[in-house]
């Protein structure tokens, strides 16, 4: 998998599993989950709050570069490689690195997925 589908695809489904957590807690009349507004003695109305979180990733990477395509190189998640399909009359070089970074997000505008 390469690194940028990852990252959509955790981001995405972080945000969806809020959305359906607030989805669901809100049919039980609560709403615990990431609230948008916070209701007090003093503010009946609610306070609109967005507190910003961040997703911090710390995945191990594979920058494979291949010999004969100038310039083309590809970032991918690591992952298990089953040894086994066809032979191919390419060069290529692997590295692994480790990489660290977060993305900021605010999970009061997490919304569950729309009905198809």
């Amino acid at each position: 998998m390469e690194l940028k589908d990852f990252i959509r695809d955790t981001i995405n489904q972080i945000c969806e599993g809020i959305g359906l957590a607030k989805q669901d807690q809100s049919q039980h009349g609560n709403m615990p989950v990431a609230p948008a507004l916070v209701f007090t003695e003093e503010n009946l109305e609610g306070k609109a709050i967005y507190h910003e979180e961040s997703i911090t990733f710390d995945v191990s990477v594979v920058i494979e570069e291949q010999k004969g395509k100038q310039g083309e190189s590809k970032i991918s998640v690591l992952s298990c490689v089953v040894a086994g399909g066809e032979l191919s009359k390419k060069s290529t070089q692997q590295t692994t690195q480790r990489i660290q970074f977060s993305v900021p997000y605010i999970p009061a505008a997490c919304t569950a997925p729309k009905e198809e």
